[in-house]
């Protein structure tokens, strides 16, 4: 590796003591080390950007750090480094105190391990790549809301969560879901609260599309949250399609 990316959680205290150390480890080994700070929109949209010369991205926070760059990371074909700040960090492989095996970056003494993602399209003038889960959730507190699935399947409660085996031990898993091998290629559908506690998970195999729309009047509407992004708020004439994605998340493993 020859340049490598840092993006800290913006809200960190005391963040830069880490990328000194970071700097440290790598620089002196002749690995080029920059900073970009997602703590603004701007900042966001040139991600993409600077990826195209860059060898690795090390992200520091928790799984949702880490989760903000995954779509881009994986449509340029660079992999994730998390380091974990002390929140949640399944995604992530090492802690803010443990950073001494940075040092097997130099000498290529690490693996890949490749995560199966999902692509949602709203209606046909949004899409975003998925690596943890997509959540369907009603907008009002005191009012279910009514999905129907591919013309099969009609949940009535307060909403669904379709998740990627990554994404499964999550939100997924507390609604009731089960827990997928993470190397898998499947899809999981989950009830959120349903009416009657009648409908049960379904998992998928990496053929299916979701094709998932209200069939209530125009009070439904909901909040679709993609990895723990800002919700976007449907009404009850938009359709949610998920389908496999062609890209994976790359993480780095030790």
């Amino acid at each position: 590796m020859k340049k490598i990316l840092i993006v800290p959680n913006p809200y960190l205290e005391n963040k830069e003591d880490i990328i000194k150390r970071i700097n440290e480890i790598l620089f002196n080994n002749e690995i080029s080390v920059f900073e970009l700070s997602l703590n603004n929109e701007k900042n966001y949209k040139e991600l993409s950007k600077t990826l195209k010369d860059t060898d690795a991205i090390i992200t520091l926070g928790g799984d949702g750090s880490l989760l903000r760059v995954a779509q881009d990371a994986a449509k340029m074909n660079v992999p994730l480094l998390g380091i974990n700040y002390g929140g949640t960090g399944y995604l992530t492989s090492l802690k803010k105190n443990e950073l001494e095996p940075l040092k097997k970056l130099i000498n290529n003494e690490y693996y890949i391990e490749n995560r199966f993602m999902l692509k949602i399209k709203l209606d046909d003038n949004y899409e975003h790549l998925v690596l943890n889960d997509v959540i369907i959730a009603k907008k009002d507190v005191d009012v279910p809301i009514k999905l129907k699935v591919n013309e099969e399947e009609i949940y009535y409660g307060d909403g669904l969560i379709v998740s990627t085996p990554t994404g499964s031990s999550a939100y997924n898993y507390s609604a009731g879901g089960p827990l997928l091998d993470a190397k898998s290629r499947q899809i999981v559908l989950t009830p959120i609260c349903p009416v009657g506690r009648k409908n049960s998970y379904k998992i998928y195999d990496d053929k299916k599309v979701l094709n998932i729309s209200s069939i209530r009047d125009n009070r439904d509407e909901a909040l679709v949250c993609i990895d723990g992004l800002k919700p976007i708020l449907i009404n009850n004439k938009s359709t949610v399609t998920i389908s496999a994605s062609k890209y994976e998340t790359k993480l780095i493993r030790f």
